[in-house]
């Protein structure tokens, strides 16, 4: 044979091929023009009309281009839109804080439907307090209002760390004030305006202007009078607030008549309170080794005394070693209709005795009626609950709770998972 053949297709999968092709550029067919440095990046019309609808519109529908000019992208960086198409070749791609959302955006623009997914999910598993606040800012950027309310839930689950965040004082104004103006925003007042105040002195300084009290409220705004004075104690008030000389003196006026018990109008200062969070963990004692079994669900019901919203409950983690648990988290109202169904997964280092397991979505849980929590998991031993009490108040509302007869793994009032119910009270 006059030489060898380049065989790199032998013992490889399609993906394998679909990668080697993409990357050498062999046989392609179509040439894009990519971001503000207008890079060309090879591809191929065959494999991106097969993963995604909107590229076979553009290539093949009745309308694409039959030239064989470049195509123009301008609205995704070069780095963004290869990575878009490694994942239409090869079914993979390496996704994390940094190109998350841009890769999204990619995804929703070529209805790469599993893409996204991948996305929204690489971003939920990587919010902590001290990125939230940049994830919230690029959700308008995206128009992903999903995702948006995902962060808020994060932002005001843990507030206090949110608002001590260095990514805090990063935020616009309209991003500060979506998360100043919300009852959910369950902190006291005083960490409400301290936060504020960080805020509007990192602008005074990217402004040059002297951190004072005019400067301060030129820079806030309306968004001065979505903090609640009304709501915070009135020694903070006279020896933190008033100092700032941020108020005027006939509010300052209004406002000391409204601690003393003087109800009037006080010129659009929100009186309202926010709500709170509250925690009825029920169990006073702990122990290990409680086990799982496939289709069997630790049970517990539960009724309470007022009106509130569910947001989640506790978790005990494995009481050996690191661990990863499958959990189904399924919640019923007294006719055993169901509310909600979460499948996820935890992790767990084995230390730690309790996890907060979160709902996408707070539940609203009515007055003296009862509901049941079933929690399926899979995995090794964890900790578990002993000398368990029917009922725990907190913040003047009491969680009574119940037995139940259903196919249960154990659970009950006195022993076993789910040591915790997490909620917060409704605004008054």
């Amino acid at each position: 044979m006059a030489g060898e053949i380049d065989d790199w297709q032998s013992g490889k999968s399609v993906l394998d091929c679909n990668n080697y092709m993409l990357t050498n550029h062999i046989s392609s067919d179509v040439m894009f023009v990519v971001g503000n440095t207008k890079d060309k990046v090879p591809a191929h019309k065959y494999v991106l009309a097969s993963r995604s609808c909107v590229f076979y519109t553009m290539l093949c529908g009745p309308m694409s281009e039959k030239t064989g000019k470049p195509i123009t992208i301008k609205d995704i960086e070069p780095d963004i839109f290869r990575a878009l198409l490694h994942f239409l070749y090869c079914d993979s791609v390496d996704i994390d804080l940094d190109n998350a959302l841009p890769l999204l955006y990619a995804a929703k623009k070529y209805s790469v439907k599993t893409l996204e997914g991948r996305c929204l999910k690489s971003l939920k598993s990587c919010l902590t307090p001290d990125n939230v606040c940049t994830v919230l800012e690029h959700t308008s950027v995206y128009e992903e209002t999903g995702l948006k309310q995902f962060c808020l839930d994060l932002i005001f689950r843990q507030a206090k760390l949110v608002l001590a965040s260095p990514s805090f004082l990063e935020l616009s104004m309209g991003c500060l004030e979506t998360i100043v103006k919300s009852d959910r925003l369950a902190v006291p007042e005083e960490d409400v305006f301290d936060a504020v105040v960080c805020w509007a002195k990192r602008q005074c300084e990217k402004r040059k202007v002297q951190f004072e009290g005019p400067n301060i409220r030129q820079v806030l705004g309306k968004l001065l009078y979505a903090v609640r004075f009304p709501q915070m104690d009135s020694k903070y008030f006279s020896e933190v607030v008033s100092d700032l000389q941020l108020l005027r003196s006939e509010e300052m006026i209004l406002i000391f008549r409204y601690f003393c018990g003087n109800r009037v109008n006080i010129n659009g200062f929100n009186t309202r309170q926010r709500v709170k969070r509250l925690t009825f963990e029920r169990f006073a004692g702990l122990g290990s080794g409680w086990n799982y079994t496939r289709d069997r669900g630790d049970i517990i019901s539960f009724s309470s005394s007022a009106n509130i919203l569910l947001n989640g409950i506790l978790i005990y983690g494995s009481h050996q070693t690191e661990a990863i648990y499958s959990t189904t988290l399924c919640v019923y109202d007294a006719e055993m209709k169901p509310l909600l169904d979460i499948v996820d997964e935890m992790g767990t280092d084995g230390k730690q005795k309790c996890y907060e397991c979160y709902l996408e979505e707070p539940l609203s849980v009515e007055k003296d009626k009862v509901y049941t929590i079933v929690l399926k998991m899979m995995g090794p031993g964890s900790y578990c609950g002993a000398r368990g009490r029917s009922t725990v108040t907190c913040e003047n509302v009491t969680i009574t709770f119940l037995q139940t007869e259903k196919n249960n793994n154990g659970t009950s009032v006195v022993q076993g998972q789910i040591p915790g119910l997490l909620c917060e009270t409704l605004p008054e």
